[in-house]
């Protein structure tokens, strides 16, 4: 059974220290910096991580419009907060518990092919 578990959480630092908990932080990239794993395990089950948007940001239209010489384009906003996806591969009931930072959204911007 897989699930995609929905997360928003306060800022990219508050994210990584969520996932530590549960045995997934960052780790170093070739340069030393540190990256995002693109998977974990938790109690044996596989997870997935996707960074939405690469870089944790979502954008949506605010309603205005603007020329950009090819035609009206919508003005983005950013919605606040980091957002990570997880895609969960094992029972419902394992599901790590984020708290607060699970969300639920009824049209989700990015979802796992």
């Amino acid at each position: 059974m897989s699930e995609t578990v929905f997360l928003r959480f306060a800022d990219r630092e508050a994210a990584r220290a969520a996932f530590a908990l549960y045995g997934s932080g960052t780790v170093a990239g070739p340069d030393g910096a540190p990256r995002w794993p693109s998977c974990g395990a938790y109690q044996g089950h596989r997870y997935d991580i996707a960074l939405v948007g690469a870089d944790g940001a979502i954008f949506r239209p605010t309603g205005a419009t603007t020329d950009t010489g090819s035609g009206p384009e919508p003005v983005m906003a950013p919605v606040a907060g980091f957002h990570v996806n997880v895609l969960w591969r094992g029972p419902e009931g394992l599901i790590p518990d984020f708290g607060a930072a699970r969300v639920f959204p009824q049209t989700p911007d990015c979802v796992f092919a």
